[in-house]
């Protein structure tokens, strides 16, 4: 592992992924009176996206995978809606 800085795009990604982890953990956090079990599964995709940002700022490379599994599952979900694919592309 490479323990300098990392480079500007490497910086870039990870901030964003653990970004988008960080706030879609905390918007999609469940109330209370309103709990699903299909809540759990949507946290645990965004600690994924927050965990491969903060690895691939350790330089680990599955942390690379995980963070391109995560993009194409998330527009994988998306297929039939035009600009959910937008947006999650």
């Amino acid at each position: 592992m490479n323990l300098g800085k990392p480079p500007l795009s490497v910086l870039v990604l990870s901030c964003l992924y653990m970004a988008v982890g960080a706030i879609g953990f905390a918007y999609h956090f469940p109330r209370p009176p309103a709990f699903h079990h299909e809540d759990v599964r949507i946290e645990a995709s965004e600690l994924l996206a927050f965990v491969a940002g903060v690895f691939m700022l350790r330089a680990h490379n599955w942390a690379r995978w995980l963070a391109a599994a995560w993009m194409a599952f998330h527009v994988v979900i998306s297929f039939p809606v035009a600009r959910q694919i937008a947006i999650h592309s």
